[in-house]
């Protein structure tokens, strides 16, 4: 399980809600819809103890001042098919800033660094050209689209295992063909066995990454 409730980029912190203060934004949020989503939020993050972050808000605040730009949230954690999905709210003071945009990379890759996700989606409104162009800056790419609503997701980004594999093989070769004198005989099963644990790691990413398409939508 990966814990990190707090990131960082060159002008901003990102950080996890408490429960404690979870209960305090609700007292101090007059707004009915607001207000109803924080509550919920919270009851997911009693309810998932062990994934509450997942489900709780978070802060995005200036590093040098410490003023709070807005938040974000994940609709919880990542389902059957290795999706979360993604929405935030930052104040119009935000604009032309480039602090979406950066609030966005950051929280997609928290949310890559959790094993089990492959897939970002967000939604926003057919004329919300703003946040749309926030998350091609970030390469999201449109998946669906409605009457009011248009759907986006971002990929985690592929790594191949071979190449590092290789080399590791290679080093491991040359010690064991070192340390028995048959050089040859050695790097042969150090790139060998290099190729076929990269090769292994490359499939057991693909095949993670398949998702169920008869999933209801």
């Amino acid at each position: 399980m990966y814990f990190i409730d707090k990131v960082t980029s060159k002008r901003l912190i990102i950080s996890a809600y408490t429960e404690e203060e979870m209960d305090q934004l609700i007292a101090a949020t007059d707004d009915c819809n607001k207000n109803e989503a924080y509550r919920a939020m919270l009851q997911g993050m009693r309810d998932h103890q062990d994934q509450y972050l997942w489900y709780t808000n978070w802060k995005i605040c200036l590093q040098q001042s410490g003023l709070i730009l807005g938040s974000a949230r994940f609709m919880g954690p990542p389902n059957d098919n290795h999706e979360v999905e993604i929405d935030y709210d930052l104040g119009a003071a935000c604009q032309n800033q480039g602090y979406r945009t950066e609030a966005l990379e950051e929280l997609c890759a928290w949310a890559f660094r959790h094993a089990d996700c492959f897939y970002v989606q967000a939604e926003t409104s057919v004329q919300n050209t703003a946040a749309q162009e926030v998350l091609a800056k970030n390469h999201f790419r449109q998946i669906g689209a409605g009457e009011e609503r248009l759907r986006f997701e971002l990929e985690k980004p592929k790594f191949t295992w071979l190449p590092i594999y290789l080399l590791l093989g290679f080093a491991g070769g040359l010690y064991l063909g070192i340390a028995f004198d048959r050089l040859a005989y050695g790097l042969t099963i150090g790139l060998i066995s290099g190729i076929a644990f990269g090769l292994t790691l490359n499939r057991a990413d693909q095949k993670a990454r398949i998702r169920n398409t008869n999933k209801p939508q």
